[in-house]
C-alpha cells in the first residue's frame, strides 16, 4: 500500500506544480497539465496529418509500382516473341546449304557471261521497228476503214 499512496502523492504533487505554471507566460488562465494536453493533441494531430500524407505516397508508390511492372511485363513479352522470331530465323540461316547456294550464284554468273548482249540488243530493235510497223499498219487501216464507214454502218 505504500507504493499506491507514493504514487498517489507523486500524481497530487505533480497537478500542484503543473497548475502553478503559466503556459509560455501568455497570460492563459488554463493550468498546466490543460496546456500539456493541449499541447499533447496538437502533437497528434501533426502526427496524423503526417501519417495520412506517407499513406498516400505509400499508395502512389504502390500504383506506380503495379503499373510499371505491368508496362514491363508487357515489353518483356515483345521481346519474347521477337527473341522466338530471331531463334527461327538463325535456325532457317543455319539449314540453308551455304555451298549448294555459291554454286547456284556461280552457275547463274556463268550463263549470264554467255549471253549475246549485242544479239539480245539487235533483237529488242528489231521487234522495236516492227512494233512501229504495226502501228502504222493499223493506223492504213483506220484510215480506210473510216473514208468507207458508210459501207460498214459507221
Amino acid at each position: 500500500m505504500t507504493d499506491d499512496t507514493t504514487l498517489q502523492s507523486a500524481e497530487n504533487q505533480l497537478v500542484q506544480e503543473s497548475d502553478k505554471i503559466d503556459p509560455m507566460n501568455k497570460g492563459l488562465e488554463n493550468s498546466g497539465l490543460e496546456y500539456l494536453l493541449m499541447e499533447n493533441n496538437k502533437l497528434l494531430k501533426q502526427q496524423i496529418l503526417t501519417t495520412r500524407i506517407l499513406t498516400g505516397l505509400v499508395c502512389i508508390l504502390l500504383i506506380s509500382l503495379f503499373v510499371g511492372g505491368s508496362i514491363v511485363a508487357n515489353k518483356l513479352k515483345s521481346l519474347d516473341q521477337v527473341m522466338n522470331g530471331i531463334d527461327s530465323m538463325t535456325q532457317k540461316v543455319a539449314d540453308l546449304d551455304v555451298d549448294k547456294f555459291n554454286q547456284t550464284i556461280q552457275e547463274f554468273g556463268e550463263k549470264v557471261s554467255k549471253l549475246d548482249i549485242d544479239g539480245l540488243n539487235d533483237t529488242i530493235d528489231t521487234l522495236n521497228n516492227m512494233a512501229a510497223k504495226v502501228d502504222e499498219v493499223n493506223r492504213d487501216f483506220e484510215n480506210f476503214t473510216s473514208q468507207f464507214g458508210f459501207l460498214f454502218g459507221g
